[in-house]
């Protein structure tokens, strides 16, 4: 694997051209989002009252002093997030996609799966506003046992929610991925898993 990749120190990991897809660590995205929106709303109203309150309004002189008390708070937000989805801190999880089936890594948790395309049934996806949409995809596994069939499957914690039920175990895939891209994967490799999209399917798995 490439030396970006969260799988590039696994010995026997995916195959050089698998599909890998990054997904940061979890909050990054959202507190980096978070500081951005509150810093541009917060410096957009100054900007505003400053254009209608003069500038030896004591309102005035309240509100740039409690604006920049609160800078230090949102440019934390975006550092944090920023070190969060580069891995910095919290390390890393990503998905990968090639010929001997899905494997998800989680560093920080010293999580790696991977779960053979021999051991999944059909695959539920329920239905995205458009074929670019990230779907919810639920992996639904060949019956009992196949959980401990998996390679690290069971141990797995973190993103990659395992259900090993009754006589229907399935695996909850994270998000991070096209539909198109995903559906597109999976079928090159193994053509002959079912996808279905119907309500039915995603909860009882047939």
């Amino acid at each position: 694997m490439a030396n970006g990749s969260v799988f590039h120190d696994i010995e026997d990991g995916p195959d050089a051209e698998a599909l890998v897809v990054d997904h940061g660590t979890g909050g990054g995205k959202t507190m980096l989002l978070n500081g951005v929106l509150w810093l541009v709303v917060t410096y957009g109203g100054s900007v505003f009252i400053a254009s209608e309150i003069s500038a030896d309004d004591n309102a005035w002189t309240f509100y740039f002093r409690f604006f920049w008390w609160l800078l230090p708070i949102f440019g934390g937000m975006i550092v944090y997030g920023l070190l969060r989805q580069f891995g910095v801190i919290g390390g890393r999880a990503g998905m990968a996609i090639d010929r001997r089936g899905i494997w998800w890594r989680e560093t920080a948790r010293d999580t790696l799966l991977r779960v053979p395309w021999t051991e999944i049934k059909n695959i539920a996806a329920q239905t995205a506003s458009t074929e670019h949409t990230t779907p919810n995809v639920r992996l639904w596994l060949t019956g009992p046992g196949a959980v401990r069939r998996c390679p690290g499957l069971a141990e797995a914690r973190g993103r990659m929610t395992v259900h090993d039920a009754n006589e229907r175990p399935f695996v909850d895939l994270p998000g991070g991925i096209k539909q198109d891209k995903l559906r597109a994967e999976i079928e090159r490799h193994a053509p002959g898993i079912p996808w279905d999209t119907r309500w039915g399917v995603w909860k009882a798995g047939d």
